[in-house]
């Protein structure tokens, strides 16, 4: 496909026009015209096990960022809420923890292991 002409790829009316002109041969108008979606994440079972306050002490959101402990502990407290808001974190902390304070994988990765009792996940 990437070898036609541009025209032959695209058309003023729908992306992938010529796609979808053969998949019209083949499949119901209600899936060739149907438009498009997203690709769900289970975000909440992703970010469940990393709900605790051990994996900010003393790293990156904290120390470099200067971010409150408080708003911290407010942020997992209701982590399930706002899911964003608490990914978003997450993916700051582990970010900065990698690439900014040049901790080792190895260490990042144990830090998320934890939960908020002290024990790890099996």
């Amino acid at each position: 496909m990437i070898n036609l002409p541009l025209p032959y790829r695209i058309s003023r009316r729908a992306d992938k026009w010529i796609l979808k002109q053969v998949a019209s041969r083949y499949l119901p108008p209600s899936i060739v015209q149907r438009k498009k979606t997203g690709f769900p994440l289970p975000l909440h079972d992703y970010l469940a096990p990393l709900a605790h306050t051990e994996l900010f002490h003393r790293g990156f959101c904290r120390e470099v960022l200067g971010l409150h402990s408080h708003g911290i502990e407010r942020v997992i407290a209701a982590w399930n809420q706002n899911i964003q808001a608490f990914f978003s974190l997450v993916s700051l902390e582990i970010w900065g923890r990698l690439f900014i304070l040049q901790e080792p994988l190895e260490q990042v990765c144990g830090l998320m292991d934890k939960k908020g009792s002290g024990g790890y996940i099996s």
